[in-house]
């Protein structure tokens, strides 16, 4: 990872400060499908706010905030990802 890590922060960089920063946003209302917004609300990579976002641009939309959890639910909070994920889908 360490030979990538130039590469990794321009990417980022540019996701969050550059043209793209806000993208996807202009586009939400053209998703239509349910989405789960999971999210850690420790995220250091995409801050937790950005759910309220994606809340208001999508048209179904069910959010959960997962407390002392980072950018990787499905890795760091298995159980409560598989849960939410569960749920959602039924």
């Amino acid at each position: 990872r360490r030979e990538d890590a130039p590469f990794e922060q321009r990417v980022l960089d540019d996701i969050g400060r550059g043209p793209a920063a806000f993208a996807l946003q202009r586009d939400l209302g053209a998703i239509r499908a349910p989405t789960l917004l999971l999210w850690g609300d420790e995220d250091a990579v995409i801050d937790a706010s950005a759910i309220a976002i994606f809340e208001a641009g999508l048209a179904d939309a069910r959010a959960t905030l997962l407390n002392g959890c980072g950018h990787m639910p499905m890795m760091e909070r298995t159980r409560e990802t598989a849960t939410a994920i569960r749920d959602f889908l039924q």
